[in-house]
């Protein structure tokens, strides 16, 4: 009984520690956050790539998760990074235009949306 109390003292103390001094995020987080879904797509493919050439080595199977690991993560990332760079993937301006006031928003062109 006396097990769970200190397992829910510490929960709640670690979460309040953290909450009031771990709370912002780093270079790393933030292109991480920003290209999850991105890896998420593509991860695979360099997981399988990696995977396939150490299959006949002698590399123990610790050793070879990291190294699919570090390097599926490492080349996800680099490649979601690229492909957001690219100018023809991202949004168009427009894309991002508050549509509170969507009978009178303007397009592209000129011209206003009309309400349907």
């Amino acid at each position: 009984m006396i097990g769970s109390e200190i397992s829910i003292g510490m929960f709640l103390g670690l979460l309040t520690f953290f909450r009031q001094h771990a709370n912002s995020t780093g270079l790393v987080a933030r292109r991480l956050a920003a290209s999850t879904y991105g890896i998420c797509l593509g991860h695979v493919y360099f997981v399988v790539g990696l995977q396939i050439p150490l299959v006949d080595t002698t590399l123990g199977p610790l050793t070879k998760f990291l190294i699919v690991t570090v390097a599926g993560i490492a080349l996800s990332l680099a490649f979601v990074d690229t492909v957001r760079r690219v100018p023809a993937q991202r949004r168009p301006a427009w894309y991002f235009h508050d549509f509170a006031d969507w009978p009178r928003c303007s397009l592209p062109n000129g011209s206003t949306a009309p309400r349907k």
